[in-house]
C-alpha cells in the first residue's frame, strides 16, 4: 500500500508541475492581465507565443502586445504572438491555418534595429472593439491595418 501511496503521490506531483507556467527572464504581465505564457525560446526568450482566456477583449489583447514590448530589454528582438485560445496557442505550428487565423489576435515584435511594432491581426468582425486609440504615453508604434 505504501508504494502505491509514494506512486500517486510523485505522478499528481509531475502532473501538477507540469501545469505551472514557467518564469520569463524579464516579462512580468500584471495580475490584472489574465494570460499564460506557452512559449518562450529564442535569444533572449523573446520568440513567445501567449494565450488569454476566451473572455478576453480585443483591447486586453493588444494592452498585453505593449506590456510585452514595455519590458523587452531594449537590445532584444521580439516576436509574440497572443492568442485568444490556449489549444491554438499550444498547437500553432500544426492546427489548420483558418483555426491558427480565426484565435491568432495580436502580433508584437521588436526588430534588431530597435523598431517597435503592434498590429492587430485578429477577426474583422470585432473591429468595433477597437474604436479606443492607443494609449499615447506608449513608446510603441501601433499599427492597425485592414480592419
Amino acid at each position: 500500500m505504501r508504494g502505491v501511496t509514494t506512486v500517486l503521490f510523485l505522478t499528481l506531483a509531475f502532473v501538477g508541475c507540469g501545469e505551472a507556467e514557467r518564469a520569463h527572464p524579464w516579462l512580468a504581465i500584471p495580475e490584472t492581465h489574465p494570460h499564460q505564457v506557452i512559449e518562450s525560446v529564442g535569444p533572449g526568450q523573446g520568440q513567445l507565443v501567449i494565450a488569454l482566456p476566451p473572455g478576453a477583449t480585443p483591447p486586453e489583447a493588444l494592452e498585453v502586445g505593449r506590456i510585452v514590448l514595455q519590458q523587452a530589454p531594449a537590445d532584444a528582438i521580439v516576436n509574440a504572438r497572443i492568442y485568444n485560445d490556449e489549444a491554438t496557442a499550444r498547437n500553432w505550428r500544426t492546427v489548420d491555418a483558418e483555426w491558427t487565423l480565426e484565435h491568432l489576435w495580436v502580433l508584437a515584435r521588436r526588430t534588431g534595429e530597435g523598431e517597435d511594432e503592434l498590429r492587430w491581426v485578429g477577426p474583422a468582425d470585432l473591429e468595433g472593439a477597437l474604436a479606443a486609440e492607443p494609449d499615447e504615453e506608449s513608446d510603441t508604434t501601433s499599427v492597425m491595418t485592414d480592419l
